[in-house]
């Protein structure tokens, strides 16, 4: 699911594993386009760690990212390959970590049938494939013929050599080169930085769970269990107001997740109740059927006996009205009985 960034104008969305049937899927797009709205996000962020899957979902979700109103990004952590770099390339912009791989090669499948449908889905496929490399040649500028002779295989490719190749836009956290400084730029050594700069940093723990690699929790638990502790500073200003902005982000969750359980718990009674009132009608309904059919058996006048007392009435003074059903049947024979 996606959530938003600390800047409160970023929803960051991660993909991690294949592409369509059970996992990500275009329905899953659906749902974080609503959440985008619901908070009012400007941007989105997809964070990609996928092998790929399938190629028809993969499209599909290509698709409904062209067709967002919000910009959407792409931030490649660990594995982009097949399926995933479609919809990678569907973005406005795509950037890489420096120890990702970026993989392309030619889709593949399986056909079975009779030989007419052998043939038509051939056809198919080879559209298919088709598509996929020419959003290819799109990104690097390349022809689609020229793209498919160099990946017949898979090629495998650094974040450097994706840069080069024209997949990507940006490495993340790549330093510049050295030849685009000036030569006239002092550099800072170890002894000319004052000890108070006010350069923070980085906790070990917040730049893992930044690149979406492990939560700041877990890596705790992990520096515990090998005996190492992630380097601490105090913290500054915009840190406390951004744990703070996820603090809230996180506390609404759990207060939409309680509103949700007590409706259901309300619709749950609601219904409970309407059954009970259901069920209390048939019975004093097959009651009063019996009881007519007790006095037409009998002979009984319809105005001889009063009416079966109401056990939520207040009793009246007279002794018939305290009597059951049954008792009042049973008088009423007896009475038959004396004058015949």
């Amino acid at each position: 699911m996606a959530r938003m960034a600390p800047d409160g104008s970023t929803a960051i969305l991660t993909l991690s594993g294949t592409v369509g049937l059970w996992n990500f899927s275009p329905e899953s797009w659906d749902a974080v386009e609503a959440y985008c709205q619901e908070q009012k996000a400007e941007k989105l962020v997809l964070r990609i760690n996928s092998p790929g899957g399938y190629l028809l979902d993969g499209m599909a979700i290509v698709d409904k990212i062209q067709a967002s109103s919000l910009p959407v990004e792409a931030d490649v952590f660990g594995m982009c390959g097949s399926a995933a770099t479609l919809v990678a390339l569907a973005c406005a912009k795509v950037r890489m970590s420096k120890n990702s791989r970026w993989m392309v090669h030619h889709p593949t499948g399986v056909l079975f049938g009779e030989l007419e449908d052998l043939e038509n889905g051939l056809a198919d496929f080879k559209a298919m494939r088709q598509q996929a490399f020419q959003m290819y040649a799109d990104k690097t500028g390349k022809t689609v013929e020229e793209l498919m002779e160099a990946h017949a295989h898979g090629v495998y490719y650094t974040a450097e050599q994706a840069k080069a190749y024209g997949w990507i836009d940006e490495i993340i956290g790549a330093a510049d080169a050295p030849e685009d400084k000036p030569e006239d730029t002092p550099q800072d050594t170890p002894e000319d930085k004052p000890e108070d700069s006010e350069e923070e940093e980085v906790d070990d723990a917040e730049m893992q769970a930044a690149r979406g690699h492990i939560g700041a929790a877990a890596f705790a638990r992990l520096a515990r269990v090998f005996g190492f502790r992630p380097r601490r500073k105090p913290a500054s200003e915009e840190s406390k107001l951004a744990s703070m902005q996820a603090s809230i982000a996180d506390l609404k969750d759990q207060m939409a997740t309680l509103r949700a359980e007590r409706d259901g718990a309300a619709a749950s009674a609601a219904k409970a109740e309407a059954e009970a009132q259901a069920v209390e009608a048939s019975v004093q309904d097959r009651v009063a059927k019996a009881v007519a059919r007790a006095r037409a058996e009998m002979g009984v006048p319809p105005g001889k006996l009063p009416a079966p007392a109401d056990p939520n009435a207040a009793p009246a003074a007279e002794d018939l009205s305290r009597m059951s059903t049954q008792q009042l049947l049973d008088r009423a024979a007896a009475e038959r009985r004396s004058k015949s």
